[in-house]
């Protein structure tokens, strides 16, 4: 399935640049931000192939396996962080489902949303069976302060 990619800004002045079900097979979303940054929405699954559900990522171009994900305000971070949308966090609501992250060092703001989401399962095998995952991105007139290490 394809991602619906969508040009509409909302109030806040975010604009979709991808939206698709979180039940979604396909294994990354690729969206280029401008021509130095590109956002990456990944699937996670398990060793047996359950998807858990997705994280986020952008990076400076070119994109490659030393780049760190501006997402990321630290390094130094432990255990789940905003930019996982996973059936578990949902269920706990661990995280809102409608959540603002900054890119660090640069003037964007990315908008997680999982609309309508549902899951089940145990956590370590919790997935989704319904709902759209919506990610918005907003041009800010400044850069969101450099990330700490």
């Amino acid at each position: 399935m394809r991602a619906q990619q969508l040009v509409n800004a909302d109030t806040l002045g975010f604009r979709e640049v991808v939206s698709f079900p979180v039940t979604d097979t396909t294994a990354s979303h690729v969206v280029p931000l401008g021509s130095a940054l590109v956002l990456r929405v990944m699937q996670e699954r398990t060793a047996a192939g359950i998807s858990l559900g997705w994280y986020l990522t952008v990076e400076q171009q070119p994109v490659s396996a030393t780049r760190r994900n501006l997402l990321y305000h630290s390094l130094a971070w432990h255990g789940p962080y905003p930019t996982d949308v996973f059936a578990w966090i949902h269920e706990e609501q661990y995280y809102p489902d409608d959540r603002t992250l900054n890119v660090y060092g640069w003037p964007y703001d990315v908008r997680v949303v999982c609309r309508k989401c549902a899951a089940e399962g145990e956590k370590g095998e919790a997935h989704f069976t319904a709902g759209t995952l919506v990610i918005a991105v907003r041009h800010l007139s400044h850069a969101n302060p450099a990330p700490k290490d």
